[in-house]
C-alpha cells in the first residue's frame, strides 16, 4: 500500500492491546509479535516497513485521515504540536532496543505536561 501511495494511519486496539505506540512501530518494522507466553511469532515478514514510515503513519497519517493535516502532524510554523521526546533515537537503533525507549518529556499546547 505504501508503494502505491496509500496514506497509512496507525493506532492501537486499546484497551484490548497496549496503547504504547512503540510496540506498534516495532511490529511494523520487524513484523514480530510477542505472545503472552513470551514466544515470538512473525506476521508476513515481507510486509515490513521502515521506522520512519511507521512513525509517519502514527503521527501524520492519522491526522490526515482525520482531515486535520493542514493544522497538525508536522513540526512546522503555524501548526499545532504535541511533542514526545524519547531517550533513544528509534530511527537509528536496533529494533529490539526501541522497545526499551523511555519518554523523557511530553509537551502539549506548549506546556511540559510530563517529565521523567
Amino acid at each position: 500500500m505504501l508503494q502505491d501511495g496509500v496514506n497509512l494511519s496507525f493506532g492501537t486496539d486499546a484497551p484490548v492491546t497496549d496503547v504504547n505506540p512503540l510496540l506498534g512501530i516495532h511490529a511494523a518494522v520487524t513484523r514480530a509479535e510477542t505472545l503472552p507466553d513470551g514466544q515470538s511469532r512473525l506476521w508476513y515478514p515481507s510486509h515490513d516497513i521502515s521506522v520512519y514510515d511507521a512513525i509517519r503513519a502514527y503521527i501524520y497519517g492519522t491526522v490526515v485521515s482525520n482531515g486535520r493535516g493542514h493544522e497538525l502532524g508536522i513540526l512546522e510554523v503555524g501548526k499545532l504540536a504535541d511533542i514526545v521526546v524519547l531517550d533513544t533515537d528509534i530511527t537509528r537503533c536496533a529494533p529490539a532496543k526501541s522497545l526499551d525507549a523511555k519518554v523523557l518529556f511530553t509537551i502539549c499546547d506548549g506546556n511540559v505536561v510530563y517529565r521523567r
